[in-house]
């Protein structure tokens, strides 16, 4: 059964409900001194297109099937060179935290006993529990923007913070929310935006 489908667990309006916009996404008046005027001002587009674009991935990551890579290929353009290979390297590891950190992904059906959210990329603890239903995204507040430097390299970069609410319905028809933080690291090479690292964690509910 394909996402959005009438009897399937995932919400057909899943994106509907989020509401950013590239207006809430301009950089900062300091990232003329680190980037072009023309990348500068593709950032807000071409950043929000690309945490859609996410989500919209999580449409497929989320039902009771044991997760494939084919799943994730869509990403494979969002990404870096480096960040596809840890990207892999965390799948084939069974790193299932670091991979839902940057798609969302939940196990749908059975009769455990609720939902966790799967957590942040960098070996927090993380569980994957079976819900009956993915409810529509909604944003949890404003995202926030900075210009950074990558300590290692002294790269310029952009971090967006995404606030977003998972929603789910539990066995039993209980709902089941969770506030959600995704973290974006982008880079601009070869006239793109593309992320170079990823993080997300739960949050407080606005």
């Amino acid at each position: 059964m394909t996402a959005g489908e009438p009897d399937s667990p995932v919400a057909p309006d899943l994106l509907d409900h989020l509401d950013f916009t590239a207006g809430e996404l301009a950089l900062p008046a300091e990232a003329v001194e680190h980037f072009d005027q023309d990348a500068v001002d593709a950032a807000p587009q071409a950043i929000l297109d690309t945490f859609t674009a996410l989500l919209e991935t999580s449409r497929v990551t989320q039902n009771g099937d044991p997760r494939t890579l084919e799943e994730y290929e869509p990403v494979k353009p969002l990404l870096t060179a480096d960040m596809w290979d840890e990207l892999v390297a965390a799948f084939e590891e069974g790193n299932t935290a670091s991979v839902a950190a940057l798609v969302p992904s939940s196990a749908l059906g059975g009769d455990s006993e609720g939902a966790s959210d799967e957590g942040a990329s960098d070996g927090a603890e993380a569980g994957e529990n079976t819900v009956e239903r993915v409810n529509p995204y909604r944003r949890n507040g404003t995202p926030a923007i900075e210009v950074v430097t990558n300590d290692d390299t002294g790269e310029s970069g952009v971090k967006v913070v995404f606030p977003y609410v998972r929603s789910f319905d539990r066995p039993g028809g209980e709902l089941y929310e969770s506030g959600w933080a995704q973290s974006l690291w982008f880079v601009h090479t070869d006239g793109r935006w593309l992320i170079d690292h990823w993080y997300a964690e739960p949050t407080d509910l606005a």
